[in-house]
């Protein structure tokens, strides 16, 4: 499963479509993330999500939504429902 905000892949993993079921969703929105978790059998979650420094420098409040928010409700969604593993991914801005 790819939880994104887009509802298709990006066209550069268009090969891919067939292998994976994207779940829609705002990682800044509680009952997305819990909600996609909730609805399927997830032993890990690979956090990928970030705003990098020039789009936070931009819009503070959305890069704190989506950078600190996010990753709490990634990580209360995976205590809550038990989820084994949880895999940060830091990008190059860090």
């Amino acid at each position: 499963m790819l939880f994104q905000r887009r509802s298709q892949l990006p066209r550069s993993v268009a090969d891919f479509e067939d292998k994976v079921e994207i779940i829609g969703g705002d990682i800044g929105t509680w009952i997305h993330v819990v909600e996609a978790v909730k609805s399927r059998d997830i032993d890990c979650i690979y956090h990928c999500a970030a705003l990098l420094s020039k789009e936070c420098e931009e819009d503070p409040a959305k890069g704190f939504r989506v950078n600190v928010i996010g990753t709490m409700n990634v990580l209360e969604a995976a205590r809550i429902l038990g989820v084994k593993d949880v895999i940060y991914v830091s990008s190059g801005a860090t």
